[in-house]
């Protein structure tokens, strides 16, 4: 089996690109590879899907939360527990 960026082929026209090599124009686009996944009784397939846009936005949120928990920590603040509702 190859490296984890490689093998995935592009939704458009089914070309296989290596998702680590995208210039700036190719990630709108999404991707895919077709993985076995095989069980002691069941033969199946594992579709996974990747889409570089989604990945940056991802990113940015958990940027996000670090930076939140980093100033918590700087400031020796916890978050307050929230008030059980009856």
């Amino acid at each position: 089996m190859g490296s984890q960026s490689s093998n995935f082929r592009r939704i458009s026209d089914n070309k296989e690109v290596d998702i680590s090599t995208l210039t700036d124009n190719e990630k709108e686009t999404l991707y895919y590879k077709d993985e076995p996944y095989t069980t002691a009784k069941l033969h199946q397939r594992l579709i996974v899907t990747y889409s570089p846009k989604y990945a940056a936005y991802q990113k940015q949120v958990r940027q996000k939360q670090i930076d939140r928990a980093t100033k918590m920590v700087e400031k020796k603040r916890c978050k307050k527990a929230k008030k059980k509702s009856k």
